[in-house]
């Protein structure tokens, strides 16, 4: 397996937003958890600076972006995307 070099500072970062994503959890609307792990994804693809990631990983990256902030205001609209990357991730892993 490949190793990824990832940004110290980055990771940190990461973990200090999942901790405390996982404090306001308690508090917020449920549709943010979903939300809060998707930023995290972002983040994780950020530390490892895109090195050795599959091809799916980054283009998902960009599709979730587009549709991220529907969790506000089109909870069904958001939840059929993320079926469709989940799906897609799926798919491109199995294919190999």
């Amino acid at each position: 397996m490949d190793k990824a070099i990832v940004s110290k500072n980055k990771l940190l970062d990461l973990l200090c937003f999942m901790v405390t994503s996982a404090r306001g959890c308690l508090d917020e609307p449920p549709g943010y958890g979903p939300l809060r792990l998707l930023e995290a994804y972002a983040m994780l693809i950020d530390a490892l600076n895109e090195g050795n990631i599959p091809a799916v990983f980054l283009e998902e990256r960009k599709n979730i972006e587009g549709y991220l902030m529907l969790c506000m205001y089109d909870e069904k609209s958001f939840q059929e995307e993320l079926d469709r990357t989940v799906a897609r991730i799926a798919r491109a892993l199995t294919e190999k």
